[in-house]
């Protein structure tokens, strides 16, 4: 198997890294979340009820919640790509920031009634994906959160 980025080609163990990294990623991602989500509809059984009522109706919003709900991956790094100015907090190229995926997906901001286990909630695509970077920088999770438009200005760091 070849594999280049740009014009330089990845040696053997740096593509046989990848793999495990997917492999395990995946894994645990998907792990986390059917557990979470067998949990939630069984502590919520009014949520159960009605997925089992309309499941083609609701399986894709469901779907979703449960990985709003359970947050698979708590947290991830990133290097800044460019600077950038959140809520008024200057943000330099190189500097390394946090996202909290765990808050974001719980953040009033963005979500409608962000503690109630919702298997309807809509939509969730857009939300999932601005919600991801709500919480970057030097905060911790339950700090005072500000949002804007966020631009992807992170890369990834190993």
């Amino acid at each position: 198997m070849n594999a280049e980025i740009e014009t330089e080609k990845l040696t053997q163990q740096e593509l046989a890294s990848f793999f495990v990294l997917l492999v395990t990623a995946g894994n645990e991602t998907t792990r986390t979340a059917i557990a979470h989500g067998l949990h939630a509809l069984t502590e919520h059984p009014d949520q159960r009820a009605r997925l089992l009522t309309d499941y083609e109706g609701l399986a894709k919003t469901a779907t979703d919640e449960i990985v709003r709900w359970a947050s698979p991956v708590i947290w991830m790094r990133r290097t800044l790509a460019e600077h950038y100015t959140l809520s008024n907090f200057e943000l330099a190229k190189g500097d390394k920031v946090l996202l909290f995926y765990s808050s974001a997906n719980r953040d009033e901001d963005i979500f409608d009634n962000p503690d109630v286990f919702d298997v309807g909630r809509t939509p969730m695509t857009l939300r999932l994906r601005r919600a991801g970077p709500a919480l970057l920088s030097r905060r911790s999770p339950g700090a005072t959160r500000n949002h804007g438009d966020v631009p992807e200005v992170a890369e990834s760091t190993s």
